[in-house]
């Protein structure tokens, strides 16, 4: 599994795609979890959702 993520890290053409990438290995989220987050629902404090 962490052989996994290290390759599609490794695959990521974009600081975009490394960001949505990480983001989705570190939350648990699934895509259209995170489809659904609007800018305003993240605290920027404290690196969360509110």
């Amino acid at each position: 599994m962490e052989q996994d993520v290290i390759h599609l890290k490794i695959s990521c053409q974009t600081l975009s795609e490394r960001a949505l990438l990480e983001f989705l290995y570190s939350t648990g989220c699934r895509i259209g979890e995170i489809e659904m987050i609007n800018i305003e629902d993240l605290n920027w404090e404290n690196c969360s959702p509110l």
